[in-house]
């Protein structure tokens, strides 16, 4: 499989499983619950492209446990942190209305404590809906790289 099949499916597939959570969760089915989506889903797509084509470089000789773990640690971290950059980002953009001038010490700092807050706020409660049908699509996504299904040398 492709990295860019790979993170169509990867996006898509969290997609879903965020959109479930927050329907569960009162949220009707329209355009909002697709702002909501929308960032995870771009995370995903980006993180798993990545993701694929980090632990494919380095995957050689590694036993199956061993890719498992690889493919694991590094599909979550790319995925969260892209996620997380784009939540960063968008906060960024909100709040720069209020603050300093472009170029002072002050806004330096308000930048730096924005994006800090809006990381906080992305572990706090952002990683909620990724529970616990991310995890499970984590958990199949790593055997499926463990067992050779997603190298894109098949």
């Amino acid at each position: 499989m492709t990295p860019i099949a790979f993170s169509i499916i990867w996006s898509a597939s969290l997609a879903a499983a965020i959109a479930w959570y927050f329907s569960n969760h009162g949220w009707p089915l329209d355009i909002a619950l697709l702002r909501a989506v929308l960032p995870y889903a771009i995370g995903a797509l980006f993180g798993g492209w990545l993701a694929l084509k980090f632990a494919a470089s380095r995957n050689k000789v590694l036993r199956p446990t061993a890719r498992f773990s690889l493919f694991f640690i590094t599909l979550s971290i790319f995925t969260l942190g892209i996620t997380t950059l784009i939540f960063v980002s968008q906060a960024l953009l909100y709040h720069s209305q209020g603050h300093a001038d472009i170029g002072s010490m002050m806004r330096v700092y308000q930048t730096f404590f924005t994006g800090l807050g809006s990381v906080f706020l992305m572990a706090i409660t952002g990683l909620r809906p990724l529970l616990p049908w991310g995890i499970i699509l984590l958990f199949f996504a790593s055997l499926c790289f463990s067992r050779g299904w997603l190298s894109s040398s098949r």
